[in-house]
């Protein structure tokens, strides 16, 4: 496992918008797939631009078993506080700076929208966010 924080960067690609369509859009970055980082779910911080720093993060990389495990390795941000993130084709740099929780198959959309839940709860409470 690589030593936290770890900050990586990468380009927002077109993804299959499946998280969106569960309520919690995500820029997918272009990063290498070999990448040391463990799979799993991170709380961390993203810059988009120079006004855009350290904007509080939900970060996942893996394989999204539960919506498609046929497809490889994935790296995704749901930036908090943000209902669109239209990002394509912008470089944005993030920071992993804590491992919340295994990536893992779920039995179902509703186990899988329960788990991003509570890590939104987990992430609020990090961040310190009042809503």
């Amino acid at each position: 496992m690589i030593t936290l924080p770890y900050t990586l960067a990468g380009i927002v690609i077109h993804g299959f918008q499946k998280a969106g369509s569960l309520g919690y859009p995500t820029a997918n970055l272009a990063i290498d797939p070999q990448s040391d980082l463990s799979h799993g779910v991170y709380l961390g911080y993203s810059t988009i631009k120079e006004g855009e720093k350290n904007l509080p993060s939900i970060i996942f990389y893996g394989i999204p078993y539960t919506l498609d495990e046929s497809v490889p390795p994935k790296f995704e941000v749901h930036i908090l506080g943000r209902k669109e993130l239209d990002l394509y084709d912008t470089r944005v740099e993030v920071t992993c700076e804590k491992f919340l929780r295994c990536n893992k198959k779920f039995a179902s959309h509703t186990e899988l929208q329960k788990a991003i839940l509570q890590d939104l709860t987990e992430a609020k409470k990090y961040f310190s966010i009042k809503k």
